[in-house]
């Protein structure tokens, strides 16, 4: 269960039953309305905002074979380094008189003059916002063929835990038990987080081999970033003892994978700071299509 910091709603998956004889369960996923409680399937919750999300990395377009995600990925990461790649070439061939320049506006000369004084004076401005932007972005999609086969194969021998643990990323597959057990109260355990972390906010919870002796309950957490940038906390809980079996406090350093995965995510989406940080990332949006359209009339 995955809290959205950006609505109300829930991301549920689930995973279908390991349960050899009671296995009606295939697992599927679903949106979950915290104060209400209704349920809503991918179909049903669809909006503008999530067509404009797709949208914005190209996922409307298919794979080709089995890639295992749209092709759309692939080029829209692609394309996000090109950009790039112009933005460097822009600044080089700006560079002698990208200061003269930064100062000279004519608005009453010919329409080309203000497009040129528009793109080299914008340019400047945005320049660390779209770097920011150009490399957060190709990273997100160009950094998808680290985990497709061939690359597994070719760097870990085909083994994927080897590459998660690489990532940091921990597998959680727990060997049933066979066992029956009482269904325990979710919310003793986020409680629990929450008296022990004091200021992070829980933004998901893992609940594996539910109904089971061997039930574990996975607790994620963060910081606030006006407290600090970048965090990630977990607790592990064993359901039967209620002992913890793992404590990443998110106030304490994190590791080097986690500090990128996080920094990324959180300048791309400009999720460090509050409104004021929202609408500055607009008007730097705004200014940035002034520059591009600039630089094609020009």
């Amino acid at each position: 269960m995955y809290v959205n910091p950006h609505s109300s709603k829930i991301n549920v998956y689930v995973s279908a039953s390991k349960d050899t004889v009671n296995n009606k369960e295939k697992g599927g996923f679903f949106y979950l309305d915290p104060q209400t409680f209704a349920t809503k399937d991918y179909e049903a919750s669809y909006d503008l905002g999530e067509f404009l999300y797709r949208l914005h990395f190209l996922a409307q377009v298919n794979s080709i074979g089995n890639l295992g995600f749209p092709l759309g990925y692939y080029i829209a990461g692609i394309v996000a380094f090109i950009f790039l790649f112009a933005l460097i070439t822009g600044l080089l061939v700006h560079w002698k008189k990208i200061v003269s320049n930064f100062y000279l506006f004519r608005p009453w000369e010919k329409l080309k003059t203000v497009w040129t004084d528009l793109h080299t004076a914008l340019g400047v401005i945005t320049f660390p916002f779209l770097f920011v932007f150009a490399v957060t972005g190709a990273y997100f999609l160009i950094s998808y063929p680290l985990f497709t086969k061939p690359t597994v194969a070719l760097q870990y021998n085909g083994n994927e835990d080897s590459l998660f643990a690489a990532l940091g990323y921990g597998s959680h597959e727990l060997v049933l038990k066979q066992q029956p057990a009482a269904r325990p109260d979710i919310n003793h355990f986020v409680d629990r987080a929450y008296k022990q972390w004091k200021e992070a906010d829980v933004n998901h919870v893992e609940v594996l081999n539910y109904g089971d002796a061997s039930m574990q309950v996975h607790v994620g957490g963060l910081m606030p970033a006006s407290k600090k940038f970048t965090s990630s906390g977990e607790l592990v809980f064993d359901v039967a003892s209620g002992t913890v079996l793992k404590h990443r406090d998110p106030m304490e350093p994190s590791s080097y994978s986690d500090v990128v995965e996080n920094a990324v995510y959180v300048l791309h989406f400009g999720d460090y700071g509050g409104y004021a940080t929202k609408i500055f990332y607009f008007l730097l949006g705004i200014c940035s299509c002034i520059v591009i359209i600039s630089g094609v009339l020009i």
